[in-house]
This record gives structure tokens, C-alpha cells and sequence, in this order.
């Protein structure tokens, strides 16, 4: 079951706006053993928009719209179908409808002076948005179908699964298709390092079960393997694992899944009974944040302290004066104090502490940016402590010494 995707805004390839709803779509839709085959981003312009809707449906099945379904003159999709099918804008009772119990929902009264949400293409069918206030528009033609939904993330995901998809499935050409994959997480090691050093044939060997990819990430390397129809991951595993071509990768592989790192750590940490804490300097509150976006988060972690100055971390983490003054803040030192002292306070099995320079100022030619030194204390009272050096820029910093963070203690906890 092919199908395209069709992301309007002008605002997207200007950079103003980061589109996330390709993301969202290719995970829905492959959970319903359906990919994306083609993705077009195209400016807010009538004939463009026309023209791609048209391409994109005679090449698939489906085709999906993401954006230029709102109020003002840059929302051209209604138009744009109009001239597609070849039929002006009428007034649709059902858009109607919807219009006004949108509204409702958010305590408003709906107006036809304020917006034409009621006009919509002749012969196409509005849909509910559960989300926002604009309805969805859906056409099929030649046995094929258009789905448009908001740009807008949040309305685009829950129109996608609450309305759009149920009508996906009622499609008579529509079958499920299950589409299994085995993923190994890897770190410390680079692409080329892997197939070209470690394990020249090990990308042949793994294309016996599947399509196989390499994907980078902030720490390491995901060798992914859309299995062939009939083959699940729990079967192949164990015989990957044997694989003489994969020894020389396997103290590099951190997870056999395809989890996150802070979602790997918090179902760990639950399945050992294990509490945490956190200290973080450099990291900015990154680590906490990451795990606490992992649902049920609360059964493991316990909290967290952002020291930022030297100050917070002498009179709240009771890091020694001395420790500051000898080693200065980013220091494996430090970060030890900061892991052994927040352990205690908080009363966590184990707790991580990162400090560190994210730039792009305050490096020298001993620290330089992109430094981190990162600890663990663990309940037997040790500390355990690294130092990385990682190129990027700021954000990309904060990513990577987070990760980097999560994955220590992730290996220190399996240890």
C-alpha cells in the first residue's frame, strides 16, 4: 500500500517552522503496515499545490495533506481542490456543523463573517477535527484518496488517528500488513569504523533477513532491519547474535530495541526497583526532562538540582570550595561531589551529575568546548566518572552530553 505526503508552507522551507508531521505519520502509518514513499514541500502557491496533488495521486493509493486548511489568504487547499476536481466552493451543512461544535469546545461561537469554514469544494467530504477548528477535507477519485489535515502538530496527529485512519481502514483495497524490525543500538563507534573495520560483512549477512540501514545518532549507530514478510524480531535475534560477523560489535550494543535512551533507562530502572537523581550543570535540565517525558516516570526518579553556578553547587550539592578552586566546575571532581552528595540528599539508588562547557564561549586549551565530565554514584557508595570531548554547536551539545549522560548510567546500571 503506497502512499505520498504533501506538506504546504512557505514557512517550513523558509525555516521559520520545523514540520514534525512527517515524523508522525510514517509512525502511524507503519504500525498499520503502510510507508510513506514520497514526501513533497511546496510554498503556499495555488498551481503548485495543484499540480503536486494531482502527481502524488496518481502515483498512490493514498496521499496525505498536511497544511493550508486556516482562515487567511496563505491557506489555499480548499481552492486548490476546487481547481483539482474542477468545482467551485458551495456551502456544506455537515462543514457547517463541524465549524460550529469546534467552536463550542473551546467556549466560542462560530461566525460565518470570520471565516468560510462552511465552503467547501463541491463533492468533497469535511471531517471532524478533534483538535482544532478548521474541518478536514477528504477526496477520493478513481479509487483513490486525498486526506487534508492541519500543519499544525497537534491537530494533524489527533485528526490523523481519531478520523482520518478509521477511514483508511474501511477502504476495501486497505490490508494490514504487519512490518517487524530488528534494531541494534550501538555507541562508541563510528559508521565507517563498523562496516569497513569491524565488520566488513556484516551488512551482507544481515540483508539475508531484511532490508538493512545505518542510522547515526548522538552517540553511536542504529543498524536497523526491515525483516522479511514472516520474520519476527524475538526469532531472529538470537541468530543475529551468533553472527561471527557481529563479535567484534557486540560489547558496542547497548540495546537490542528500538527505544530511546531515557525511555530504555525508566522502564530499567522499573524493572530493578531502582530510584534516581539528578545534578546538571552543563546540560541545563535536559537529562530531567528527558526522563520525565517517559510516562510513569514518577515511579523511579525523584527529583533533580540545575547548578549552574559555583554558588548552587556549594551551598545546595555541598561541593567543596577547595574541589572548585583546585579543579575548577568541569571537572570529573566536581561532577563526582555533585553525584555523591545528591545520592545522599535525595536518598536515590543511584545518581548522575554532568558538567561541562556547551559553548560557543568559555572554552580554553585544557577544556575545551565540547567537554563533559559526567558521574555516577551507585547505592555501594562508589562514584564512577567519564570525560567525553563532542563536536556541534550549542544545542547539539546539550543533546549529545544528555545522551551521553543517559547511556553511562544505562551501562552502569547493566554492569
Amino acid at each position: 500500500m503506497r502512499t505520498g505526503l504533501l506538506i504546504i508552507g512557505s514557512e517550513i522551507l523558509s525555516g521559520r517552522t520545523q514540520d514534525k508531521n512527517l515524523e508522525t505519520l510514517a509512525t502511524v502509518l507503519r504500525e498499520k503496515g503502510m510507508v510513506i514513499d514520497k514526501v513533497v514541500i511546496i510554498k503556499d502557491e495555488i498551481a503548485t499545490i495543484v499540480e503536486n496533488m494531482r502527481h502524488l495521486m496518481q502515483e498512490f493509493e493514498w496521499t496525505f495533506c498536511s497544511g493550508g486548511l486556516g482562515p487567511t489568504r496563505d491557506d489555499m487547499t480548499k481552492e486548490a481542490l476546487c481547481q483539482l476536481t474542477g468545482v467551485s466552493l458551495q456551502e456544506n451543512q455537515q462543514a457547517e456543523d463541524l465549524a460550529r461544535r469546534h467552536y463550542q469546545r473551546y467556549g466560542r461561537t462560530w461566525s460565518k463573517e470570520t471565516n468560510s469554514y462552511h465552503l467547501i469544494p463541491k463533492g468533497i467530504i469535511p471531517l471532524e477535527n478533534p483538535a482544532g477548528l478548521a474541518p478536514g477535507l477528504f477526496l477520493t477519485k478513481n479509487n483513490r484518496q486525498l486526506y487534508c489535515l492541519p500543519g499544525v502538530p497537534r491537530e494533524f496527529n489527533q485528526m490523523l488517528i481519531q478520523t482520518v485512519l478509521p477511514l483508511v481502514e474501511r477502504h476495501p483495497s486497505f490490508q494490514r500488513t504487519a512490518i517487524e524490525y530488528l534494531t541494534l543500538r550501538t555507541y562508541g563507534v563510528p559508521e565507517e569504523k563498523i562496516f569497513f573495520q569491524l565488520c566488513p560483512t556484516l551488512w551482507d549477512d544481515l540483508e539475508k533477513y531484511g532490508e538493512v540501514s545505518s542510522l547515526p545518532h548522538t552517540v553511536g549507530v542504529d543498524i536497523i532491519i526491515k525483516l522479511k514478510q514472516g520474520l519476527r524480531p524475538n526469532e531472529i535475534e538470537q541468530t543475529v547474535k551468533q553472527l561471527p560477523s557481529l563479535a567484534p560489535l557486540l560489547s558496542h550494543i547497548w540495546q537490542w530495541g528500538a527505544l530511546s535512551f531515557h525511555h530504555y533507562l525508566v522502564e530499567l530502572c522499573r524493572q530493578k526497583n531502582i530510584k534516581l537523581a539528578v545534578a546538571e550543570s552543563c546540560t541545563g535540565g535536559l537529562v530531567a526532562h528527558k526522563i520525565t517525558m517517559v510516562p510513569g516516570a514518577s515511579q523511579i526518579f525523584l527529583g533533580a538540582v540545575v547548578s549552574y553556578s559555583n554558588e548552587i553547587k556549594k551551598d545546595i550539592l555541598e561541593v567543596n570550595p577547595k574541589t572548585l578552586q583546585t579543579h575548577g566546575a568541569v571537572s570529573v571532581e566536581v561532577a563526582s561531589e555533585m553525584a555523591n552528595n545528591i545520592r545522599q540528599h535525595f536518598k536515590s539508588d543511584f545518581a548522575l551529575a554532568t558538567t561541562g562547557i556547551a559553548g560557543p564561549e568559555g572554552g580554553t586549551t585544557q577544556k575545551p568546548v565540547g567537554l563533559i565530565c559526567i558521574a555516577i554514584a551507585g547505592p555501594d557508595s562508589s562514584v564512577i566518572t567519564s570525560t567525553y570531548n563532542m563536536k556541534g554547536d550549542r544545542e547539539q551539545l546539550k543533546e549529545r552530553f544528555s545522551d551521553r549522560a543517559l547511556l553511562d548510567l544505562i551501562l552502569r546500571i547493566n554492569k
